[in-house]
C-alpha cells in the first residue's frame, strides 16, 4: 500500500524521441516484472534537481497534462549515463 504522505513531488517527462508517444511504458523497463526502472534527467546540470527526493518519496510523472505515474525513489543516489541525451536518472 502507498503512503500518499511522502507524494512530494511532481515532475512533467517527455518521450526522448518523440513528443507523440508516452515515455516509461511498461515494455520499455528493463525488467518489467520488478516495474524497477531509471527516471532520467537531461543532462548534468540539473543533478542538484535530482538529488532533492529521498528515498521513499513519492513523485507524480505528468505527461501531456495527464498523470501517469506516481513513483517511489528506491535509493538515494544519482547516478551518471554518459552514453544517452539524458545523462543523469534515479532507480525508481
Amino acid at each position: 500500500m502507498m503512503n500518499i504522505s511522502k507524494l512530494k513531488w511532481i515532475k512533467n517527462v517527455k518521450h526522448q524521441d518523440n513528443h507523440q508517444y508516452w515515455a516509461y511504458l511498461p515494455e520499455t523497463m528493463q525488467i518489467v516484472e520488478a516495474k524497477i526502472f531509471c527516471l532520467n534527467w537531461r543532462d548534468i546540470k540539473q543533478k542538484s534537481n535530482a538529488q532533492k527526493p529521498s528515498k521513499g518519496d513519492l513523485m507524480i510523472l505528468l505527461q501531456r497534462a495527464k498523470v501517469t505515474h506516481i513513483v517511489e525513489f528506491l535509493d538515494d543516489e544519482v547516478y551518471d549515463n554518459s552514453l544517452d541525451e539524458w545523462s543523469i536518472y534515479r532507480v525508481c
